[in-house]
């Protein structure tokens, strides 16, 4: 299902073996990563199957499939972090879908599949994501009851 191009770069998950493959079509060369993560970077944990890729620059943003934390997930190339994630036990075992951009890039759309909710997240600074700051500086952030 995961799949992403952008600058030379296709992205794609193989969800069951918990992989991240990135071919460089331009170069000839092929990376090949662990999704299965555990605890990440600033909080958060991914252990569940990569779901849909959407590359935004440098930045490849993912969700999970079902596992105990629905949830967005970001990595820069080296590390992996939580953009956010639903911890609510009236989410645990959802999957998030839908992942998405508004064309401004002000604006990520993400689903709940099961329960069937709809956000609309944008950042406090009002900055498009990923805005002009590294991604390390993203704080995880849980939804609430």
């Amino acid at each position: 299902e995961g799949i992403s191009w952008e600058g030379g770069v296709l992205s794609f998950v193989a969800k069951r073996q918990k992989l991240l493959f990135r071919l460089d079509l331009a170069k000839g060369t092929y990376r090949v990563e662990s999704t299965n993560r555990g605890r990440l970077a600033g909080g958060g944990t991914f252990g569940a199957g990569p779901d849909q890729l959407v590359r935004k620059e440098d930045y490849l943003y993912f969700t999970e499939d079902g596992g105990g934390n629905p949830g967005v997930y970001v990595t820069d190339g080296s590390d992996y972090y939580t953009l956010l994630e639903a911890r609510a036990s009236r989410y645990r075992g959802d999957e998030t879908t839908g992942l998405a951009f508004s064309p401004d890039g002000r604006c990520l759309y993400v689903c709940l599949q099961e329960i069937g909710y709809l956000f609309e997240i944008t950042r406090d600074d009002g900055l498009a994501f990923p805005g002009n700051r590294t991604v390390s500086s993203l704080r995880w952030h849980t939804a609430k009851e």
